[in-house]
């Protein structure tokens, strides 16, 4: 078994959402995560040395399943908040294909952690051109370097 797969079980046990529930706190009408945050204060909790959406956890600790190619989006404003969440099946989670037309399929799919997915095609062809763009920097400075040194 993976270790994601570990952690994600664990998750669930009852030493698991003890901890998950101390993490939050009430302010007005919200239940606020305190602990880390992603990139747009996206909560995220850290479990065996991998994240895992604390927006996806309270939801299924709440019993509900999440739909495939859904996320979970919150109304209220506050993106620590947890309680005001609604399955977003509109989101990019739910696009079959990149913006060029490629398929999200199992051979042509990059995911990160933070759930975005990039078409594996368009990531190489995008990686391709950064390369190639540093490259020619690179030889246009020791060129400028070479030329000065003359």
């Amino acid at each position: 078994m993976k270790d994601r797969d570990v952690a994600e079980e664990w998750i669930y046990t009852p030493d698991g959402k003890a901890l998950f529930m101390s993490s939050i706190r009430r302010e007005g009408g919200c239940l606020v995560w305190t602990r880390e945050t992603r990139e747009n204060d996206w909560p995220t909790w850290r479990v065996g040395g991998r994240y895992f959406s604390a927006r996806r956890i309270m939801w299924k600790l709440q019993g509900d399943t999440i739909p495939a190619r859904t996320d979970l989006m919150n109304t209220c404003g506050n993106p620590r908040c947890l309680t005001h969440l609604v399955a977003d099946v509109n989101s990019s989670a739910a696009q079959t294909h990149c913006v060029n037309g490629h398929p999200y399929e199992e051979g042509n799919l990059v995911q990160y952690v933070t759930r975005e997915r990039r078409c594996l095609v368009c990531h190489r062809a995008q990686s391709r051109e950064a390369v190639r763009r540093y490259r020619a920097r690179k030889r246009a400075e020791i060129a400028a370097v070479r030329e000065g040194s003359r």
